[in-house]
């Protein structure tokens, strides 16, 4: 039932971002045209143009963020979602799946906009080159501490959305100003995250794990600093995905 949630969230976002996507290749290549050229204002109004597009980027995925989870989930559509044989947590799932999806879509846009622009200047080719023989020299506690960094940003965008989406659980039991409520919860988690993490860092400082990282530099010592990051925030991403779930099983308010 998960893939026909994701083909189903796909679908409907992909309506906003794939002209957006377009919009900015267009748009760059238009730019790296007039680059060559001595039309001045065109150039500034095209970049303008560009700046834009990639602003309105920023602004409709964060939109889309909260759209897709209330209005599906916690407004009227939400007496269709929650008639289908699906528990929520998949429901939750499909979202988060999705917005990662497009998040590194976006990245993937936004370092093809730079290579058009730049043209000449930067050699894919050379650039490639580069990176495979920086992996090539890489030993395999360089090739899993790389993969722990990966692994620790993907549970923090994870927190991210599911601080949203938790805000809005919570804030859709009250029967007015659910909006605005929901924004005061999401700076109350986050305040209470913030709290949590700084006990917890002290608390570990107190095993000299910084001061034995600064005397050693050793790989191996920044590594465990990285897993101790990687389970508290993992921590955190299951608190919120648990008071999301619950708030959606247990306190759903459609009205």
């Amino acid at each position: 039932m998960l893939d026909k949630l994701l083909k189903y969230e796909i679908k409907a976002t992909s309506r906003t971002f794939l002209p957006l996507y377009g919009a900015i290749i267009i748009m760059s290549i238009v730019n790296r045209a007039l680059m060559v050229t001595d039309f001045l204002i065109p150039q500034v109004i095209s970049s303008i143009i560009l700046g834009v597009l990639f602003v309105s980027l920023f602004a409709f995925t964060i939109v889309i963020l909260v759209q897709r989870f209330q209005r599906n989930l916690l407004q009227s559509e939400g007496y269709l979602m929650f008639t289908i044989p699906v528990k929520p947590n998949s429901l939750i799932l499909s979202k988060m799946i999705v917005f990662f999806m497009w998040g590194v879509l976006s990245i993937i846009c936004g370092i093809i906009s730079v290579f058009i622009l730049a043209g000449n200047q930067l050699e894919l080719k050379r650039i490639l080159s580069d990176l495979l023989t920086v992996l090539s020299r890489m030993n395999i506690d360089e090739y899993s501490f790389a993969l722990e960094v990966i692994v620790l940003l993907i549970i923090e965008v994870a927190i991210g959305i599911l601080m949203v989406y938790a805000s809005l659980s919570i804030g859709q039991v009250f029967n007015k100003n659910k909006t605005l409520i929901s924004f005061g919860i999401f700076i109350g988690i986050f305040t209470l995250i913030q709290i949590f993490v700084s006990v917890v860092v002290k608390a570990f400082n107190f095993f000299n794990l910084e001061e034995t990282l600064m005397q050693t530099g050793d790989i191996k010592e920044i590594q465990i600093i990285t897993l101790i990051a990687i389970l508290i925030n993992a921590l955190i991403a299951a608190a919120l995905f648990y008071v999301t779930n619950y708030m959606l099983t247990k306190k759903l308010n459609l009205e």
